[in-house]
């Protein structure tokens, strides 16, 4: 008899399943808020826009598509699923938000450097990145991260003429040399930790509509097997943690 049938029978059901078909809900509610709010922000910030897709060529001169990027953060304990308000009914296990300025920090910094380039943009909307990126943790934590990653980053906000804003969000494959004590314990599935991790890194710019070619940059730097959210890290050693590193860094765009 199937689990649905006996479920049926006996009137019992399976609180897991219950808990990951909400989450799945819940995950398909946000991003259609998510796709409303971005069609709001369009018509309000870019009348008469283009959807024009451009591809960048990534050997060509730069001509405004590449920049280099430098900041410093700090790690800490607070997880992302409370870092981005992902309670309960997205997260099984999650929690409320918490504002960065009342994250548990810890006595460990990552200073890193990353180049971009940008190789496809839709008109004034929205646009693709190729980042690379080197990181040296310090203090507590002193491996070495190296990362490529994929940024989405959408334009078009209707306070631009005020300040240039972009948001953008990454995925892409983050390495580190060693495996830190404070990562193995954060690890759900207590197979030790991986070095090879997943990388996701949102982020928030900010610049003056007069040199948007500097850009201050609020990062949250985070490397996991991504287990806690999709329910599935056997491609990390089925690593569910990892770390998280609040950064402030500037960008400049050549």
């Amino acid at each position: 008899m199937s689990r649905a049938a006996w479920a049926a029978r006996s009137g019992a059901f399976d609180l897991r399943d219950l808990r990951q078909t909400t989450c799945r809900r819940s995950r398909a509610t946000l991003l259609g808020g998510v796709a409303a709010v971005m069609w709001v922000l369009t018509v309000l910030a870019v009348p008469g826009w283009s959807s024009d897709l451009r591809w960048h060529d990534p050997f060509a001169l730069c001509a405004g598509n590449c920049a280099v990027y430098a900041s410093l953060g700090m790690f800490t304990a607070t997880a992302e699923s409370n870092s981005f308000g992902l309670n309960g009914d997205f997260i099984p296990d999650g929690g409320d938000y918490v504002a960065p300025w009342n994250y548990d920090y810890e006595d460990s910094f990552l200073v890193s450097a990353a180049v971009s380039r940008r190789v496809l943009s839709w008109g004034a909307l929205a646009s693709a990145e190729l980042e690379a990126g080197l990181g040296q943790r310090f203090g507590e934590m002193h491996a070495t991260e190296v990362w490529g990653a994929l940024y989405l980053r959408w334009h078009a906000f209707p306070w631009n003429d005020l300040v240039r804003t972009t948001v953008a969000v990454s995925t892409g494959l983050n390495y580190a040399s060693r495996i830190e004590e404070r990562e193995r314990r954060r690890d759900g599935s207590g197979n030790g930790g991986a070095h090879l991790l997943h990388y996701l890194a949102p982020e928030l710019t900010f610049a003056l509509p007069e040199r948007q070619d500097w850009e201050m940059v609020f990062r949250y730097h985070h490397r996991s097997g991504g287990g806690a959210f999709w329910g599935d890290s056997a491609h990390f050693n089925g690593v569910t943690g990892g770390a998280n590193c609040a950064k402030v860094g500037l960008r400049h765009r050549l």
